[in-house]
């Protein structure tokens, strides 16, 4: 069909291509080459009638925020910041494995930040755990009700060679009027080696503060190696 002449009989169909729609009217040209920000628009067919709607309707999954490499030692770990753990997501999940400086032993610690930086009082948690090698077949249990940190949810004695792997969990970190509660999983090798898993419920409850980062590091020592990934799901708070 001449670009512009309309036939007699009308447009036959199949008979409109790309050539024949100015690039102001649409374009498809271009790829995107990464993750549609929340207001980007989508064309859908609605019943037969072409609408267009925002990406943050149609998102799912878990959709990568923050991938953060540790190549050489670190006293601590941040992740996170103002802007990352914002209202875009309902949950947030860590997905981490880490190693500790070449001496066995140190356990894996968890702080917060708010905007009036690392907290260090006011932390309640309750863990489960045990490890291969104990005669108990019982899980063991402990908790603390007002502490400094949150204590081996991110291992205990871990071993420097084969390290922890963990995730944290864990819902509306910029919430001012509820504590945030967090569930860690870990499983590590203790400096025996044995494998080793703990389960620990925990919560900052110093004040209603958003939570800006999560503080992660050993009892002693540096953090020699890691990878860490944290992702949101749920749409938005």
């Amino acid at each position: 069909m001449a670009k512009t002449t309309i036939p007699a009989g009308g447009i036959a169909d199949d008979a409109i291509s790309e050539e024949h729609i100015d690039a102001t009217v649409i374009t498809g040209s271009t790829a995107l080459a990464a993750t549609p920000d929340d207001t980007d628009e989508i064309l859908i067919s609605d019943g037969g009638t072409i609408k267009r709607i925002d990406y943050s309707y149609v998102k799912g999954g878990l959709v990568l925020l923050q991938d953060t490499t540790v190549s050489s030692a670190a006293a601590n770990v941040t992740i996170g910041n103002a802007t990352v753990l914002s209202s875009s997501y309902t949950n947030y999940i860590l997905v981490g494995r880490m190693y500790p400086v070449a001496s066995d032993g140190p356990h894996g610690m968890l702080r917060v930040d708010t905007s009036g930086g690392t907290q260090t009082a006011d932390y309640k948690y309750t863990r489960i755990w045990n490890y291969s090698n104990s005669s108990d077949d019982d899980p063991r249990v402990d908790q603390d009700n007002s502490e400094g940190e949150i204590d081996n949810i991110l291992g205990q004695s871990v071993h420097n060679t084969h390290g922890c792997n963990f995730t944290l969990e864990f819902g509306e970190p910029n919430n001012t009027s509820t504590y945030m509660s967090i569930l860690g999983k870990c499983w590590a090798h203790d400096s025996s080696p044995d494998v080793a898993h703990h389960y620990t419920a925990a919560s900052w409850n110093g004040g209603t503060d958003a939570i800006v980062g999560l503080h992660i590091y050993f009892s002693s020592g540096n953090v020699a190696t890691g990878r860490f990934k944290l992702y949101g799901y749920g749409g938005s708070a």
